[in-house]
């Protein structure tokens, strides 16, 4: 899936937390931004150990789906895991196959982050 709409699903799951837990709107705005960058996260990690040389070792761990892995404990970065879990099965490459995927990721963020603000603003 694309950084974009990682991130997005990350925010609308942090921004949908955050509601239902009864955060106020500024720390709503907080727990949304953060989920977006911890929808990245994976991805980053994995940026960043390429651009260091690591030859793709960086990734692979920040995107296995263990318990080991820290990120499967913060719900953006477990949303990006388990998405990239099953596009990713068998080292298969997720574009054209699971491309109507990326469209249903973005319906999914984009729902969540209007749940979150919608149900906050008329509350």
């Amino acid at each position: 899936m694309t950084f974009a709409a990682h991130a997005v699903l990350g925010a609308g799951v942090h921004g949908a937390i955050a509601h239902f837990v009864g955060c106020d709107p500024t720390w709503t705005h907080i727990f949304t931004a953060s989920g977006g960058l911890f929808g990245l996260l994976p991805d980053l990690i994995g940026a960043v150990g390429n651009l260091l040389g690591d030859d793709w070792e960086s990734y692979n761990e920040a995107h296995e789906l263990k318990t080991s892995n820290p990120l499967v404990y913060i719900p953006a970065s477990l949303a990006h895991l388990a998405l990239d879990a099953f596009v990713h099965r068998e080292g298969s490459h997720w574009w054209p196959k699971y491309a109507p995927l990326e469209f249903v990721t973005w319906i999914i963020g984009l729902a969540l982050l209007a749940l979150s603000y919608g149900l906050h603003l008329s509350l």
